[in-house]
């Protein structure tokens, strides 16, 4: 069986008619950390304790390679309702177990559809509003967007401005004059919101092979490292800033909702990005 089938089979997969159903009961919160980034997962995952309406949600944290025993120790003292699952890239390309391109994230997001019906998908720079009540997170948000995949952030960029002009290589039917358009923004550090159904798993399987695709969610050349001031000076045109599994999702979705941004991305106050310092 092939990688991505393997990531795919035992999905949870979720009606239309329970759709109608899915709650808070049905949520786990899903995040990811390499080494260098634990100060900001231990804080993230602080702020999740300190909302009571989070109580009873799974709390799911992959952890690279590169943290030892000793620091998920120190991990699971700071975070005793997190469940800690090493992400093991071993079995994939060298291009994906390169963390710098990010596409391990459609994998691990993946293998927790595979447990849970909802996923909401966080990084580690966000922090959870202590009194925001999820609730109703979830049933506001499906009768809003029929694609069962959301984007959830505060800010955005224009997305041409930041996404390779090599990845449209691999969305031959996309519309680069839709896309060059200032309505169409990508979010930036955002939380998905993921529902096991029909629909979000046809999204999770693009999202997967444009990561499995050497060309594709980093295309040759694409990096971070650039002038950032060129997103907002010539929104129209690339800045050099690659966004990699931003681009990608957002590229995706785009297609799926007929280029209409407004049903999946939706800007949202219950959580702040907080930037900290590495782990000593």
């Amino acid at each position: 069986m092939n990688l991505l089938n393997s990531l795919l089979k035992n999905s949870n997969f979720v009606s239309l008619k329970e759709i109608e159903t899915l709650g808070l009961k049905d949520l786990a919160i899903v995040s990811f950390s390499s080494l260098n980034h634990l100060s900001e997962a231990i804080r993230s995952c602080d702020s999740f304790q300190q909302n009571p309406s989070l109580n009873n949600t799974p709390f799911l944290i992959y952890l690279s390679n590169d943290v030892s025993e000793t620091v998920k120790t120190l991990y699971s003292e700071l975070c005793p309702i997190a469940k800690i699952i090493p992400l093991n890239l071993s079995d994939y390309p060298d291009y994906v177990q390169d963390l710098s391109q990010y596409r391990f994230k459609p994998i691990y997001q993946a293998l927790s559809l595979q447990k849970y019906k909802v996923i909401l998908n966080v990084d580690t720079s966000i922090r959870f509003d202590p009194n925001f009540n999820f609730s109703n997170l979830i049933s506001d948000v499906i009768k809003q967007n029929p694609t069962d995949v959301t984007l959830l952030a505060s800010n955005s960029h224009n997305m041409f401005s930041v996404t390779h002009p090599k990845m449209f290589e691999c969305f031959p039917h996309i519309n680069k004059k839709a896309v060059n358009n200032k309505i169409h923004t990508i979010q930036k550090r955002p939380l998905i919101l993921w529902i096991g159904s029909e629909n979000g798993l046809k999204i999770m399987k693009k999202f997967i092979t444009c990561a499995l695709h050497p060309e594709c969610m980093g295309p040759t050349g694409s990096t971070t490292n650039c002038d950032y001031s060129l997103m907002t000076k010539f929104p129209n045109r690339f800045s050099g800033c690659h966004r990699f599994d931003q681009s990608a999702i957002n590229l995706i979705l785009l297609e799926e909702s007929k280029y209409r941004p407004s049903l999946f991305q939706i800007e949202s106050n219950f959580f702040k990005i907080r930037r900290d310092s590495k782990l000593k």
